[in-house]
């Protein structure tokens, strides 16, 4: 089904940068997010979406949710990416996937 990140169906839209979003099948303890925050995770059990957002949309789970761009979002390289691959990273402001 699809679902919106950094903004709603109706127009209100987020004025920010989001990077890395994940979506999981299952509960995740605050502990298991805090011990990946800064993580890039391609395939883990129940993970069903995973998105990087260095300059492409596609999904890194293997599963092909790739996303839409909506609201003409573009990437950024003004806040650097403090963690794991920091020199690869890219942030993103985007609206929906489908």
């Amino acid at each position: 089904a699809p679902f919106n990140v950094g903004g709603e169906n109706g127009g209100n839209i987020m004025d920010g940068l989001i990077d890395d979003v994940r979506v999981w099948n299952t509960t995740r303890t605050g502990t298991q997010i805090n011990d990946n925050k800064s993580v890039e995770i391609d395939t883990a059990t129940n993970l069903q979406g995973s998105w990087h957002l260095n300059n492409v949309l596609t999904d890194s789970s293997g599963n092909g949710f790739t996303l839409t761009n909506n609201n003409s979002a573009v990437f950024s390289t003004d806040v650097p990416f403090t963690g794991a691959g920091a020199a690869e990273k890219k942030k993103y402001i985007w609206d929906e996937i489908e």
